[in-house]
């Protein structure tokens, strides 16, 4: 890359143009990540409720992981709905 490419107009326009072409992929990947996320929060809130013996044995520690799972989903998915509001938000606009 030359020097002081990022400025010219022609280069920014081709990197708009390239994240039009790929803003449809990227928000797919990013709903899958969401079915992911929540996919894997019950199997991994049961193995805590298994270990824990029923909820008899280091409760706490088994909480934690159940609570940082459940944290993760929530927080994957208020990100991609923030991000997928923001890209059509966007796209009303500018594309």
């Amino acid at each position: 890359m030359r020097r002081w490419q990022h400025l010219d107009a022609d280069y920014i326009k081709d990197q708009w143009r390239w994240r039009r072409s790929v803003s449809g992929w990227e928000m797919t990947s990013a709903l899958l990540s969401v079915v992911g996320w929540c996919c894997i929060v019950l199997p991994v809130v049961t193995f805590a409720y298994v270990q824990s013996r029923g909820g008899r044995h280091m409760v706490p520690e088994h909480l934690a992981i159940a609570c940082l799972v459940l944290a993760g989903a929530f927080f994957e998915a208020s990100l991609s709905l923030t991000l997928f509001s923001l890209f059509l938000s966007l796209r009303m606009y500018i594309f």
